[in-house]
């Protein structure tokens, strides 16, 4: 079932990236797309965030490819 969520939201994050930019999607956007919606298909531990509203810090070491699309 994990290999199905995680293909299911691969494909999302792909179709969804198309409507970033119209006609015309890159790499990255594709990739950032992808980034963003991983998380809700991961099954986190109730330990994992102190509560449901606290957020997650996700960071680019070294140049940023993704500019303002992640």
């Amino acid at each position: 079932m994990g290999v199905w969520a995680v293909s299911f939201g691969f494909w999302g994050a792909v179709l969804a990236s198309f409507s970033l930019r119209a006609g015309e999607t890159s790499e990255y956007a594709v990739k950032a797309a992808y980034i963003y919606k991983f998380g809700s298909f991961v099954a986190w531990s109730p330990t994992t965030f102190e509560s449901s509203e606290s957020h997650t810090n996700l960071c680019v070491v070294g140049d940023d490819p993704f500019g303002n699309t992640l």
